[in-house]
């Protein structure tokens, strides 16, 4: 999700959508809409803020203020808000080591004290990662006369103090992409970079520098460790950005040069000024394969790496008494049309299901008492294979891009994960899932990390965590993720998680004032909430078939009901005598 792209599709998408469609519905269309920490109503046009240096005479609490306001200057690398510190302090002050984000809160002076105690609302660490945080921070700026008798700070915060107002007008969300170790497929890495002219050098900048702390262990770079960006980046009037690199590139082959360039690519292609780019090296052209006549790279060359694999299917498929079938129009109206093969006309009870990212491909179906996972393709004469049996409440399986089935044991205060591999069952190694209870998973589109719902203290929380492939398969490096809005909503209870594009995730969720659990849209990082769904109607789980700009969702109810997501917050009831429902993926 970007600030000007990340995963705000969903703020314009779905009043659009909304607007578009006249369907009857079974469900309010209004509801709330909950921003989470930072808010991304950032301005679409350029803001820029003019700090002032010190004024003569000001007093302690005017230079603090004045202080706070010039870090928000991100053009003069913070040449103004320097000028508010002692001269001993005033070149050992790194505003690079991180963006403290506070909320609503004033400094506080008495005498020669000024003091901000703030809520910290959120951490953009120096790999730019935000980090969501619930605490508090307390700053004595410890004011000292200079040998003129003006006031200076003697103790500045360790990298910049930014009130969430000034966060959410000049920093943005973006992408830095690099690959999935296979190199099959582009993995963004969200990051936050402040407002400015300079944003596509600064994106080339990050992804020069790496993947953030958590993601590295995941991916892989096709860019050489000793590759530096020669020049800052201009773009054409045409919207070509031109990236001039050093000669650690030259050592590259044609198909190292090409996933370099897709990862040059991919993270520029969220600037809407930029339509291709263009390669050099000491600016001289640096030659990609497959870039056009005239030396430039469309934005839109290799949208076979995409995050969200091109191309996914969003056919619906559902369970009920009879067997496994498609959703399909017939006559005007939505009807389930059994499979082919084996599973069409299983005739007992599934409780829940999912489907191979490919056409025609395998279907795994869990039995109604959770304990085994039958496999078929959808196709003539078919088998029906066992893949798992003797299992304990068993949760939603999923294929993943690789077709790999991941199936997750749900036992009383622990969890056993799964996969099975060419037919093969395989144990994960998990040890931070392993001692809790899961009650929902889904793996990522790029299938680098998995979304975890998990019980903790009388509650559940949302929880993401890495996948490891190799010799083993393992799930680590977990971390909560807070969801608590703007104006301070928590929702403690999560249902079901699904993901809505490669960094967003539906879920189904509630604070504890709720009486029900609704689709929620949020941010990996937790930064951005909003309420898809009102009152009305209880899903106990989602479906969703992800895309960059227009998921497909589908929720099943307790008592058979199948509703479709129709933007906005419509979810009209379409059929009943559901058991399980999936899309492909």
């Amino acid at each position: 999700m970007s600030g000007a792209s990340r995963g705000r599709w969903w703020l314009v998408a779905l009043p659009v959508l909304a607007a578009l469609l006249s369907s009857c519905l079974s469900v309010p269309t209004d509801g709330p809409v909950e921003a989470g920490q930072p808010p991304s109503s950032a301005p679409s046009g350029p803001v820029e803020i003019e700090p002032e240096p010190p004024a003569a005479g000001a007093s302690p609490q005017l230079v603090v203020e004045g202080f706070l306001h010039a870090m928000a200057d991100y053009r003069t690398e913070y040449s103004v808000a320097r000028e508010y510190l002692s001269e001993d302090v005033r070149d050992q002050w790194r505003p690079e080591q991180a963006v403290l984000v506070y909320g609503e809160a004033s400094p506080v002076g008495n005498g020669t004290s000024v003091v901000l105690d703030a809520p910290l609302v959120g951490v953009v660490g120096p790999d730019g990662a935000y980090t969501h945080s619930d605490s508090r921070y307390r700053i004595d700026f410890e004011m000292e006369q200079d040998a003129q008798g003006q006031w200076r700070i003697g103790n500045p915060p360790p990298g910049l103090l930014v009130s969430q107002y000034l966060f959410e007008r000049f920093y943005n969300g973006f992408d830095v992409f690099f690959f999935d170790p296979t190199f099959t497929t582009v993995v963004p890495d969200p990051i936050y970079v402040a407002r400015g002219q300079q944003s596509a050098t600064t994106l080339v900048e990050a992804l020069l520098d790496g993947p953030t702390e958590w993601l590295e262990p995941a991916v892989v770079s096709a860019l050489p460790a000793q590759t530096q960006l020669g020049l800052s980046i201009p773009t054409t009037a045409e919207g070509v950005a031109e990236v001039s690199l050093n000669d650690a590139v030259n050592q590259l082959t044609a198909e190292q040069r090409s996933r370099m360039a897709a990862q040059v690519v991919w993270t520029l292609r969220q600037l809407p000024q930029t339509t291709a780019v263009r390669f050099l090296v000491d600016g001289a052209p640096y030659v990609v394969p497959g870039q056009r006549a005239d030396g430039t790279v469309s934005v839109d060359a290799y949208e076979h790496l995409a995050p969200v694999p091109a191309g996914l299917s969003s056919q619906l498929y559902l369970a009920r008494a009879e067997g496994v079938s498609r959703l399909v129009e017939v006559q005007g109206s939505l009807q389930p049309v059994p499979v082919e093969g084996p599973l069409g006309t299983l005739g007992r009870g599934v409780a829940s299901m999912a489907v191979a990212p490919t056409p025609g491909g395998e279907v795994a179906v869990v039995s109604e008492d959770r304990t085994r996972v039958d496999v078929a393709e959808t196709l003539p004469g078919a088998p029906l294979t066992t893949v798992l049996s003797g299992a304990e409440g068993l949760l939603t399986p999923q294929f993943s891009r690789d077709h790999d089935l991941w199936l997750v044991e749900r036992r009383r205060g622990s969890s056993q994960l799964h996969v099975v591999v060419d037919g093969e069952l395989r144990p994960v190694r998990a040890p931070e899932l392993e001692d809790s209870e899961v009650v929902a998973f889904r793996i990522s589109p790029d299938g680098t990390r998995m979304a975890v719902v998990r019980r903790v203290d009388g509650g559940t929380e949302l929880g993401l965590a890495l996948v490891r492939r190799g010799e083993e398969v393992g799930v680590d490096s977990y971390r909560s993720i807070p969801l608590v809005s703007a104006t301070g909503r928590e929702l403690t209870v999560v249902q079901d998680v699904e993901w809505a594009d490669a960094t967003t995730f539906m879920l189904l969720a509630r604070s504890d004032a709720d009486r029900q659990s609704l689709p929620w849209l949020v941010d990996q990082d937790g930064a951005e909430m909003q309420q898809v769904g009102s009152g009305g109607w209880s899903p106990d789980s989602l479906q969703v078939s992800p895309s960059p700009t227009n998921p497909r969702a589908a929720a099943v109810g307790p008592d058979g009901q199948l509703w479709l997501h129709q933007g906005d917050y419509r979810w009209p009831e379409v059929l009943s005598e559901v058991t399980a429902a999936a899309y492909p993926g």
